[in-house]
Formats: C-alpha cells, structure tokens, sequence
C-alpha cells in the first residue's frame, strides 16, 4: 500500500516537473534567440541613423546649390552691369572732340538764355532795401534809395511816400509836405498822402 502511495505521489510531481522542463527549455531557447534579436535591433538603429544622415547630406548638399546658383545669378548681374558702365565709358571718350571752330559755331547757334533783371524787379528791390534803411534809421542811404528809385520810375507812389515819412520823423517838415503833394499829383484820391498832409 506505501507502494502505492509513493507511486501516486510522484505522479502527482510529474506534470510540475514537465512544466519546470517545459520553462527551462523555453528559457534556453530565447536565451540563444536574445543576442540575435539584438544584433537585429541595433542593424536597423543604425541603417535609421544612416538614413537620417543622408537626409541631412542631401538637405545640406540642396541648400549648397540653392546659395550657389543665387550667388552665379548675383555675380552675372554685376558684371553685365560693370560691362556695360566700362562700354558706355568707352563709347563717350571715343566720342569725336569738337574742334574749336565747331564749339564757337555752336556758341552762336545755341545762346544760353540770361535773365534780364526788368526794371520792375529792381524797384522791388530797392524799395525794401530803403525799408530796410529807414527801420534802421539809416535815413541817408533810405533818402538815396528813394531817390534812386524815383529815376527809375518818376510815378512810383511807395518811393514818395517814404520819402515823406522819413522827412517827417526827421523833422524836415517842408520836404515832407513837397512829397505827400507829389503823390497827390499822380494820384489824387490817395486817402493816405491826404491824412500826411492834414497831420502836417
């Protein structure tokens, strides 16, 4: 009966055994299977980093080209427009000379145009030159002014007027009185000459 016993107690070890074996020669086996699989993983990390390098090479090699190409364009521009600059330089020396004859004739031909100071222009000028002598108090080079316009122009008013005006501040009452009648010989409905004349 102890026979027995041990008999069926050691089959019932036997499918624990099978299942131990059965884990050992799975274990072996991956274990043999490990190194491969990570020579495999570590082929394929470097053909991605390869791959990701050549990527780069070639994005490199594309933005060489890009630069280059714009740079030959750049340079193309240039020299044509150095070229043509020396070419129009060289056509303009190469350009005949006019001989001194020509240069006269061409004098004649084309007379450049000088502005004639008019007569009116010049008045201007000397009326607000003798203003500007009378506000200084100036009243000789005012008085030579004034005169100087009035031989200009025998009918100029402005010229009398100041006359006038600077005989009266400098008391010279007579002179005065003389220009304030003249404006009112050329222009006798001058209201201003009136009120010189009725303040005198």
């Amino acid at each position: 009966m102890r026979s027995n016993e041990i008999k069926y107690s050691m089959f019932n070890f036997l499918p624990q055994i099978l299942i131990i074996l059965a884990l050992a020669i799975i274990f072996i086996i991956i274990a043999r299977k490990l190194p491969r699989a990570a020579r495999i993983a570590e082929v394929k990390e470097r053909k991605e980093a390869l791959t990701v390098k050549k990527e780069e090479k070639l994005k490199g090699i594309a933005r060489l080209i890009h630069i280059i190409k714009f740079l030959g364009k750049r340079f193309r521009d240039f020299t044509v427009f150095v070229f043509r600059r020396l070419f129009y330089q060289f056509t303009k020396l190469k350009a005949k000379k006019p001989t001194e004859v020509e240069t006269v004739s061409h004098l004649v031909r084309e007379k450049p145009v000088i502005r004639q100071i008019t007569n009116e222009e010049k008045i201007l000028d000397l009326l607000e030159q003798a203003a500007k002598y009378f506000g200084s108090g100036n009243y000789k080079k005012a008085e030579k002014t004034y005169i100087e316009i009035i031989k200009l122009d025998p009918k100029n008013i402005r010229a009398y007027k100041g006359l006038g005006r600077m005989y009266k501040k400098q008391g010279n009452l007579k002179d005065a009185k003389a220009s304030f009648e003249h404006v009112l010989q050329i222009k006798p409905g001058d209201s201003e000459a009136k009120e010189e004349l009725k303040k005198l």
